[in-house]
């Protein structure tokens, strides 16, 4: 004798299941969400490694102080102040693999209040942004942004004409010092490493790891939208 399922007993199955699936479902989307964050976190630090490595090539080519271009792994790099510049021919070719974060140069009219300068702005996202309309790319709230320091260096004054109570110049020894003390996040700790009015908080969430180390890029990360 054949034996099936009854209307109930489908009934019942469905409901089961149908309570399953939203149980479940925003448990895998809250890992999905945590992949994403921690990728971009990742992403970060490989910013700021790369960015640190670059600076040490730089000031063994005494072009620390400078704007120039280097070579890095066999590329020609663009740097602005010892640091790789937030374009195709700087930062993105000191971290491995790159295009996979989708790299792209937003504008200040999009970033809105989230940053104040006007240049030298790269995003990076796992999200194909560089494929997305400026707008759509910052709507993701899901990215890493990369700031260089070919702003702050057009707007820095004339050390030999200006010396006053918040300056920050470094001798040689106390830079190299401040520099190494970076690597593991010790300068901090240091009163002459810090910088006049140095401030890294930021709203969580939003915008991490400003000026690592004493003179480095901004590094921020996004992630409201993973």
């Amino acid at each position: 004798m054949n034996k099936g399922f009854t209307l109930i007993e489908l009934v019942i199955v469905i409901v089961i299941l149908g309570i399953l699936a939203v149980v479940a479902a925003p448990k895998f989307m809250g890992i999905s969400s945590d992949a994403r964050k921690a990728n971009l976190a990742q992403l970060a630090s490989t910013l700021q490694t790369s960015a640190k490595l670059a600076h040490t090539k730089a000031i063994l080519a005494g072009k620390d102080n400078t704007s120039a271009i280097i070579k890095i792994a066999g590329n020609d790099v663009r740097m602005a102040q010892g640091y790789p510049t937030a374009t195709t021919d700087g930062i993105v070719q000191v971290i491995t693999d790159a295009n996979e974060w989708h790299p792209i140069v937003p504008s200040i009219k999009i970033l809105g209040g989230l940053h104040k300068s006007v240049t030298g702005l790269m995003m990076f996202s796992q999200y194909p942004i560089n494929k997305m309309s400026a707008t759509e790319a910052f709507n993701t709230q899901c990215f890493v942004l990369y700031t260089d320091l070919s702003t702050a260096a057009e707007a820095q004054p004339d050390s030999s004409s200006n010396h006053n109570s918040n300056s920050h110049d470094l001798g040689l020894i106390k830079k190299t010092l401040c520099y190494l003390l970076s690597w593991v996040g010790a300068d901090q700790y240091i009163g002459f490493c810090r910088k006049p009015n140095d401030n890294n908080g930021k709203e969580s969430g939003t915008q991490i790891d400003k000026n690592f180390g004493t003179d480095g890029p901004e590094i921020s990360i996004v992630s409201k939208g993973c």
